[in-house]
């Protein structure tokens, strides 16, 4: 099956003809493929605010755009990532209200780190929020502080989705009237994609994962010894999340025996990869899978890593998973393309609402275990 995804998807590329709006005279827009480039241009923007609590927030937010004649893509600040979003474009509205899209980055990581994706999700008419996890971002990691940070970022997840709410209905003046349905979609990558799993319902049993951890040596279990039950928030869970979107996952002995509090998580995609070293496939995301309950798939890579879910390969290219074919992985770009085909069309169906959709999931053998 893997082999089977890999040759399905190989040559698929993203159709730049289409650039740029579309006029319709006022018809629905076309049906898309998941990998067309899209109706729209996207839009990039960034927001601060103060949470309830007094942290404080920085998220970016991808829209549906369309920017003026002459604009040219921006790189990200911070770190310049550059990708094609354009930076305060004017918003696009001729799709809107739009399905909103939540997404959590992995430690060390930063808000942007999967641009491929979220710029990808925008062109095809969604809205994508992403905080920036304080201390844990690649400008403020705080290993010590993993536990605390674990447990505050879903909370961190939920303010930012009540932000992006609060500034579409508010008539702000690029994300105004784009976003309605307080309905969302939840994914993230690594220790996102932990922060995904507790957003969507998982339900975080500590001394679970403390008993699993005293007779075994897993990748969670260094945190173990930070566990305070008294900071642990009554629900971490968002019940507005209709599907998620685990990339990279693991922490599975993290919600009791065998898993068993990821039952409750709605229409789970599992992106994997099956050279990851540090959450592997037979000990870590198999167990996270085999514990969601259905409709639910996993998308498992051939000689893909741990980051390849990310865009890493710009920022540090030195990672093992950006030596390409002669060092016996996938081309990062081939990873991007099988991930922005197969989480669109995931969303296409779970979030968006339009069945049809689904055939672009046959088609590609999504999951060694399909369970559409």
């Amino acid at each position: 099956m893997i082999a089977a995804v890999l040759a399905l998807l190989w040559g698929c590329a993203e159709d730049p003809a289409t650039h740029g709006t579309v006029d319709t005279g006022g018809a629905p827009l076309p049906a898309l493929e998941p990998l067309d480039w899209g109706h729209f241009e996207a839009g990039a923007t960034s927001l601060e605010f103060v949470m309830a609590d007094g942290t404080e927030l920085l998220v970016e937010v991808w829209y549906p755009a369309a920017p003026h004649e002459g604009d040219e893509p921006a790189p990200y600040p911070e770190i310049p990532i550059a990708k094609d979003a354009y930076r305060d474009a004017p918003p696009d509205l001729r799709g809107a209200p739009y399905p909103l899209v939540a997404f959590s980055h992995g430690l060390g990581g930063i808000r942007y780190q999967s641009a491929f994706l979220t710029e990808h999700l925008a062109r095809h008419g969604y809205v994508v929020v992403a905080p920036d996890h304080p201390y844990s971002t690649l400008l403020d990691l705080d290993d010590d502080r993993s536990f605390e940070v674990a447990i505050a970022r879903p909370g961190q997840i939920t303010a930012s989705v009540d932000e992006v709410l609060a500034q579409s209905a508010s008539g702000h003046p690029l994300l105004g009237d784009l976003v309605e349905d307080e309905s969302f979609a939840m994914m993230g990558h690594s220790f996102g994609a932990f922060t995904t799993l507790l957003v969507g319902g998982g339900v975080f049993e500590p001394e679970a994962w403390e008993a699993y951890c005293s007779e075994h040596d897993a990748r969670g279990c260094g945190y173990v010894g930070e566990v305070d039950a008294s900071l642990i928030p009554e629900t971490m869970a968002d019940p507005r999340v209709v599907t998620t979107v685990p990339m990279s996952p693991g922490l599975w002995y993290a919600f009791g025996e065998d898993g068993a509090g990821l039952e409750a998580l709605p229409a789970p995609l599992a992106m994997c990869g099956d050279k990851d070293t540090l959450l592997n496939w037979p000990d870590e995301q198999q167990p996270v899978y085999e514990a969601l309950s259905a409709p639910k798939a996993a998308a498992l890579l051939a000689d893909a890593g741990h980051y390849a879910f990310s865009d890493i390969c710009e920022v540090a290219p030195f990672f093992d998973d950006c030596g390409g074919p002669e060092e016996g992985w996938i081309p990062i770009e081939d990873a991007h393309a099988i991930t922005k085909h197969t989480v669109t069309a995931w969303l296409d169906v779970h979030l968006a609402g339009q069945a049809d959709q689904a055939v672009y999931l046959e088609e590609t053998e999504l999951s060694a275990f399909p369970e559409l």
